[in-house]
């Protein structure tokens, strides 16, 4: 079975100037919002503090200076990602999750101070800027400060399974997605899991996509800590938006040196479990150039019906094909569970099926992981960074 024809990346021959113009137009428009925002920010800033003149001049020309600096700095990052460049790569990810912070409490400062301004109350109630002054320094602060400490943490989460047609022992199976491996994510979260992996002794580990957060050329030097993987429990892997991103060639190549089993539109049985898995490449990473499309029912023509089959898609979908073709377990990742509160509501509107945690329906479950790492800002509110050790055991045994 042909990769490209089950699931590689098949890349549009337009031309490269049309790429570019794309590219553009999504940049000036990006731009523009985040620029909008910042001087938004500024505006309630300048109001809270009764800034003037030179001084409220000097609030917004920061502010954009920021907000372009932010934009600038990840471009940078991007396409050269290496240590050099990591205290201005580490400020514009933190700038990122402030703006996020400021813009929000300055939309509930807003509220309370424009009605202020146009009652006069502002001028008459002594003790209120002081007050407004304080939300919205803790408004910043505090969730950001929260959302440092609490990304350092890593979640080792235990679930069991029942799995339709399992009939060995119990199987252990680790899961780990959206580590994001780069300058912000490196070394010490691996090892970590490297030494979780080593004490737990899976019997299968599954990687969801989104392993790199850039070429994979740039962290070669953890490329001799990825290779442990693979010797402690036969790994697949499939492919996340990131992978496209950064160089799907370079990564899908970087994964098989490692060892990793990388399923690209294809299924395998593994020998020791008798568990068939299908991977496919992560259709969130299409855009204009690139197509991943993958046929469930033509993958499952190829499977055995009577032995347990894992579905391994980076992005939670397709959970109603799932259902319908009888596959017993679909393992996802991709949303973070929104990574930064209030975004998990937005993720929750966008994946119906279910944005975190495991959902049940029927014989049928879908796993959606919060993920290892962080992508963009170092921060965790709301969310936790997390490995999951699926218990997979068999359904008559869940019965008696």
């Amino acid at each position: 079975m042909s990769e490209n024809s089950k699931g590689g990346s098949a890349r549009n021959p337009r031309k490269p100037a049309v790429r570019f113009l794309f590219f553009i137009v999504i940049f000036l428009i990006i731009t523009a919002i985040y620029v909008a925002f910042h001087l938004f920010i500024a505006w309630i800033f300048i109001m809270t503090f009764s800034l003037k003149g030179d001084s409220s001049s000097l609030i917004y020309i920061t502010s954009v200076f920021i907000g372009l600096f932010t934009i600038i700095a990840q471009i940078v990052s991007h396409f050269y990602h290496r240590r050099p460049v990591f205290p201005i790569y580490l400020l514009s990810s933190l700038l990122i999750g402030m703006t996020l912070y400021a813009f929000l409490t300055s939309l509930a400062v807003g509220l309370i101070l424009i009605p202020c301004h146009i009652t006069g109350i502002w001028s008459n109630w002594t003790y209120l800027p002081y007050v407004l002054r304080g939300i919205l320094a803790g408004g910043i602060i505090i969730p950001v400060l929260a959302g440092l400490v609490n990304a350092r943490s890593l979640r080792i989460r235990r679930i069991e399974i029942p799995m339709k047609n399992l009939h060995s022992e119990p199987v252990k199976v680790v899961f780990v997605s959206d580590l994001h491996l780069g300058l912000l994510v490196g070394r010490r979260r691996l090892e970590r899991i490297i030494s979780a992996l080593m004490s737990e002794r899976p019997d299968l580990v599954l990687i969801g996509g989104d392993l790199y957060d850039t070429r994979p050329r740039n962290i070669a030097q953890l490329t001799e800590i990825l290779k442990r993987i693979p010797i402690i429990a036969p790994t697949y892997a499939v492919t996340g938006n990131h992978e496209f991103i950064n160089g799907i060639d370079e990564c899908v190549s970087s994964m098989k040196e490692i060892g990793f089993n990388v399923l690209r539109g294809r299924a395998v049985m593994d020998k020791k479990t008798d568990i068939q898995i299908i991977g496919v490449d992560d259709s969130s990473g299409q855009s204009p150039f690139t197509s991943t499309g993958y046929s469930l029912n033509k993958l499952m023509a190829e499977l055995d019906p009577g032995k347990p089959i894992i579905f391994l898609n980076h992005s939670p979908l397709d959970f109603l094909k799932v259902r319908k073709l009888g596959i017993s377990l679909e393992l996802s990742g991709h949303t973070h569970g929104g990574q930064l509160w209030p975004l998990g509501y937005i993720t929750r509107l966008i994946y119906k099926d279910g944005d975190r945690g495991l959902i049940t329906r029927g014989s049928s479950h879908l796993y959606v992981s919060t993920g290892a790492g962080t992508w963009g800002p170092p921060l965790r509110l709301g969310t936790s960074s997390e490995i999951s050790i699926l218990n997979l055991i068999s359904c008559k045994k869940e019965k008696k």
